[in-house]
């Protein structure tokens, strides 16, 4: 197995993804903080527990007894929430935009962006020195 086909590697892909797309939607909020009426928008929340489900749910269970529980079959890789969230203040001109809240989702966002290029770096120097061309 390839260190790009282990199933970590590819949440970390999609992890970087998800980051990138929710840095555009960000910059689009802040962008249009001063149009009138305009509503800001957000993704849906990228988390590796339910990453894991999607791997496993993947995973084809062998049931050799009628008393076993399969799991789940289910996974929906969108990012784009279709909920409205509960904004934080609202303008006279009806823009839903507040500049502190984004600035805090872009810090959020540039350090998960930091950590998981960070694991990604690791864990392929991991697989390196496993595979004796380390260091």
């Amino acid at each position: 197995m390839f260190s790009n086909d282990a199933p970590i590697m590819s949440m970390m892909k999609k992890k970087m993804g998800w980051l990138s797309q929710r840095q555009s939607v960000l910059a689009q909020n802040v962008a249009n903080a001063d149009s009138p009426n305009y509503v800001g928008s957000d993704l849906k929340p990228f988390t590796f527990r339910e990453e894991i489900g999607k791997v496993q749910a993947r995973i084809p269970v062998s049931v050799t007894s009628e008393n076993h529980i399969e799991g789940p079959r289910n996974a929906n890789d969108a990012f784009e929430s279709n909920e409205l969230r509960k904004r934080y203040e609202t303008s006279p001109d009806g823009n839903g935009v507040n500049l502190e809240e984004q600035l805090i989702k872009v810090g959020e966002t540039q350090m998960d962006h930091e950590l998981v290029t960070q694991l990604y770096a690791k864990y392929h120097n991991m697989f390196k020195i496993a595979i004796g061309r380390g260091r």
